[in-house]
């Protein structure tokens, strides 16, 4: 788990978030799916996630009848200043007389600087999403004179250069994604399938090496999302390269480990730095075999945050600190082949209170039960912090920035946020690590601890 710890960027990313459990509230019928029964009822709320279970549709059906449709491949607009997504999975629905389902939609963020929908916010509604024709080309969403579409400057110069998904053409304008949703949609999906697709032949022939080869789940997810950004952003105009790339690694490690960079160990820096570039060259590589990026004419060259002396050093600070006032947690934990979480509601949400100057509380052990708890059986951890911190200097709120670590262990052992039970009963500790801080007032780390027992449910 060496090598993870260096990247906390990527398992930020990627980390878990509770699904929203919330009764479904009744929405206007007329926010239907394509192929949708107009009498079924939808709520959409967000997951906190960037990648994987992005998205939970919730369906009611208040008929008499059984009612079973397909959800197609589909592009989820912008909430507020929130994540787009992209849906490539289709999904196929039913809900029986009278019944309520939870669909996790699996996809993946469109903008890169733009924060995730968070954990249980409602998200646009399905009449504002977009099912393009999966058989119309890429290239038919162009429209020359359309105001969505911006020629770029002849003599622009970009380390990343998107082409026309499918050729060797590079694209001569940028997309106003919010001025054309429908172009949007038609590339986006071409592009995220080409993406997925030759990942899964590189990999096959043994061709993707990344620091995270060591966790094939996560190695794909993180080289298929951080490709589909780089094309995202070039298109768009709005820039991801390798130097946006290193800046957040650093940064997501500094906070990470308390310490700047230029404290760190010389073989950290020398991984970090090999790090990069494989990580890097392999977002590049995948892009260029999937035919949605061009071999770049010029290598970005590495910035000097391993060589200078940490600019946090240079800013003066205020003499304010922050302090940790409160952690609320919503925990779901899934077991394989069974819906719902198997924490009970009233221990869901769980709230850690900081005692003056501690920056660690540990809660009591909660328990989650299963009928289904059996030795093998996979489950799916997703926890969401809410930080509450205040400043000493000005006695306000300290900003949250954002910045989180989810570490999960049985006994000694280190567990990624999908596990398999080794043992009944089974014992986990869960460690949530959230940092707040801000130019005036300086960063602390805030840390709850939670023992969580899994046991089978013997009622019958």
């Amino acid at each position: 788990m060496r090598t993870l710890r260096i990247f906390p960027l990527l398992l930020l990313a990627f980390s878990g978030f509770a699904q929203n459990q919330d009764a479904v509230i009744n929405v206007d019928l007329s926010q239907q799916a394509p192929g949708a029964i107009p009498e079924l009822l939808y709520a959409v709320k967000g997951t906190g996630r960037t990648t994987g279970h992005v998205i939970t549709l919730t369906v009611q059906n208040p008929t008499a009848k059984t009612c079973t449709f397909d959800l197609p491949a589909c592009y989820i607009p912008p909430t507020g200043k929130y994540q787009p997504y992209v849906v490539p999975h289709p999904a196929a629905i039913t809900v029986g007389p009278g019944g309520i389902v939870e669909v996790p939609l699996q996809g993946f963020c469109t903008d890169i600087h733009r924060p995730p929908v968070p954990v249980g916010e409602s998200v646009v509604p399905v009449s504002s999403w977009v099912f393009p024709d999966p058989a119309v080309p890429a290239e038919a969403y162009f429209v020359a004179d359309s105001s969505a579409w911006t020629p770029i400057a002849p003599n622009a110069v970009s380390t990343v250069v998107p082409v026309i998904p499918g050729t060797d053409t590079h694209w001569p304008y940028t997309l106003d994604t919010e001025k054309d949703p429908g172009a949007t949609a038609g590339i986006f999906l071409d592009v995220i399938n080409r993406i997925r697709q030759q990942y899964d032949v590189m990999r096959e022939q043994n061709l993707i090496t990344t620091p995270f080869s060591g966790n094939a789940d996560k190695e794909r997810e993180s080289v298929i999302q951080q490709t589909f950004w780089i094309y995202t952003a070039a298109i768009t105009g709005t820039g991801y390269d390798k130097d946006n790339f290193t800046q957040q690694t650093v940064k997501q490690y500094e906070t990470y480990s308390g310490k700047p960079i230029s404290a760190a160990p010389p073989e950290t820096k020398e991984k970090m730095e090999e790090g990069i570039d494989q990580f890097w060259g392999t977002f590049q590589a995948v892009g260029v075999e999937a035919k949605i990026l061009a071999q770049p004419e010029g290598g970005s060259s590495q910035p000097e945050l391993f060589n200078e002396k940490d600019k946090k050093d240079d800013k003066k600070k205020a003499d304010g600190k922050c302090a940790c006032t409160s952690m609320e947690l919503d925990l779901a934990l899934n077991i394989q082949n069974k819906a719902g979480s198997m924490i009970a509601d009233a221990d869901r949400t769980q709230t850690a209170t900081f005692e003056k100057g501690k920056k660690e509380v540990k809660l009591k052990k909660i328990k989650a039960s299963a009928s289904n708890v059996e030795v093998g059986k996979k489950v799916d951890l997703t926890v969401t912090p809410k930080l509450e911190c205040t400043c000493s200097e000005e006695g306000s709120k300290c900003p949250s920035t954002g910045s989180t670590t989810v570490t999960i262990k049985h006994k000694k052992e280190e567990l990624d946020d999908k596990f398999t039970i080794s043992a009944v009963p089974y014992e986990i500790v869960v460690t949530v690590s959230r940092t707040c801080g801000s130019d005036d007032c300086k960063e602390i780390t805030c840390t709850v601890e939670i023992p969580i027992l899994i046991e089978k449910d013997k009622k019958k």
